[in-house]
């Protein structure tokens, strides 16, 4: 079993954090691979020293094309990698932004029996009390997994690992700004799912107003 975290990703600068992230979350790296989907015009002007400490065996940088305008970046990438032609044998990929920690996703996949898991998404230190200095865009609660919030604004990237062949066979809506909503709704409704509501993945961990950085190890289970 090989476990691709795929993250289409401008923030360069995040990425030796999201590396150091990996490194503490995932048991075995031998059993993963990190592919950072970027343009290629960034790809060519990545920092030198960033290159360099991404050159292991389990990362791959992947440069894609420019997205036309008036389609969804994000989405636009995904579709070039499933394009490329996921392995539809052995392989289960979790498809996330550039600010997310994903704990035991390697151990998640692993127990997988079908071809959806759908898991649970913390995306704030919601229960504290404090002064939020940056306004965020997406409410500061945790989304459960769980069959009744299949629905748009309660399920996303980040939320569900899927095996080789749904992402082969299935493209997103890159017109679409809920594009990740509408494709794993859909994806749920076909494919056998299943549901981890006890395990997390943590949405915008280095958005400024959203985490206390110190609460983010701790809210991971």
């Amino acid at each position: 079993m090989k476990l691709h975290i795929v993250m289409p990703s401008f923030r360069w600068w995040n990425l030796l954090t999201i590396k150091a992230n990996i490194e503490w979350a995932v048991r075995d790296l031998s059993k993963i691979n990190w592919d950072i989907l970027v343009f290629r015009d960034l790809y060519d002007n990545f920092p030198d020293f960033v290159l360099k400490k991404l050159k292991e065996s389990w990362i791959n940088i992947i440069p894609v094309k420019n997205t036309p305008k008036g389609l969804d970046i994000c989405y636009d990438k995904l579709n070039q990698y499933a394009e490329m032609g996921p392995d539809i044998n052995d392989r289960y990929y979790i498809l996330c932004d550039d600010d997310m920690v994903l704990k035991d996703i390697d151990v998640l996949a692993e127990k997988m029996t079908s071809e959806v898991l759908i898991i649970s998404m913390k995306r704030g230190s919601f229960e504290k009390k404090r002064v939020f200095f940056r306004r965020v865009s997406h409410p500061i609660t945790t989304l459960i997994a769980c069959p009744e919030n299949m629905r748009i604004g309660y399920v996303g990237n980040g939320m569900y690992i899927l095996a080789g062949n749904v992402l082969k066979e299935n493209r997103f809506n890159a017109g679409s700004h809920v594009a990740d909503g509408e494709f794993i709704i859909k994806a749920a409704a076909k494919y056998r799912t299943e549901y981890a509501p006890d395990s997390y993945a943590v949405f915008n961990a280095y958005m400024d107003g959203r985490w206390d950085i110190k609460d983010i190890s701790k809210e991971i289970k």
